[in-house]
């Protein structure tokens, strides 16, 4: 079992390492299990996980939720420190992640879509939907 400065640090590390679109995307993917005032309140990768850690989503001896989460957002290589640590990143089952992989899946387009999205698109979008039928 890892201890809880271990997990803090390792936590710390990572967060040190995630950018400010990488905070806004696990903050998204996050917003079924975290209240959205409380998401509002983490400005930062450690506070977020602070929140995490209060909600149980994420524990000292399991990472397992986190390290998907980083690998839905694109950051293998954040979730590959979670595995080199030795925490145990078993597969948790649906129920446990709280949504199907339909669900999971769809919410990883929609994130890709809103960070691929232009201006231009969307007016784009606007016109072709003011367009009779």
């Amino acid at each position: 079992m890892a201890s809880s400065a271990e997990t803090t640090s390792l936590l710390y590390r990572i967060s040190n390492e995630m950018r400010f679109q990488d905070l806004q995307n696990l903050k998204h993917l996050c917003h079924e299990r975290i209240p959205l005032g409380e998401l509002e309140k983490a400005t930062r990768a450690s506070s977020l996980f602070q929140i995490m850690l209060q909600k149980r989503l994420i524990r000292p001896e399991n990472l397992s939720f986190l390290e998907g989460l980083l690998n839905q957002i694109g950051r293998a290589d954040l979730a590959g420190k979670i595995q080199s640590s030795g925490r145990d990143v078993t597969m948790q089952t649906e129920s446990a992640l709280g949504s199907n992989s339909v669900d999971r899946n769809y919410r990883a387009f929609l994130m890709k879509l809103s960070d691929e999205l232009t201006r231009d698109n969307v007016e784009s979008l606007k016109f072709v939907a003011s367009l009779p039928g």
